[in-house]
């Protein structure tokens, strides 16, 4: 899975984001969460079991459009 958002946000400050999806396989591991070639802190993070999943995050501000 992977996906694109695209916001202008002044630097120096930041927003949450949520990201929903659904799986039909929930692997005991978990999922891992990467932004920009990054991996977020608190990966792996667990399937509540097969169908709906979220994941909130928070993303930094960089001012650029």
């Amino acid at each position: 899975m992977a996906g694109s958002i695209v916001a202008n946000c002044p630097g120096g400050s930041g927003f949450n984001v949520t990201a929903a999806f659904n799986t039909t396989l929930a692997n005991a591991a978990g999922y891992y969460l990467i932004i920009d070639g990054q991996t977020q802190g608190g990966s792996p993070f667990s399937y509540t079991g097969t169908g709906p999943q979220t994941v909130t995050f928070s993303l930094p501000g960089d001012g650029v459009e």
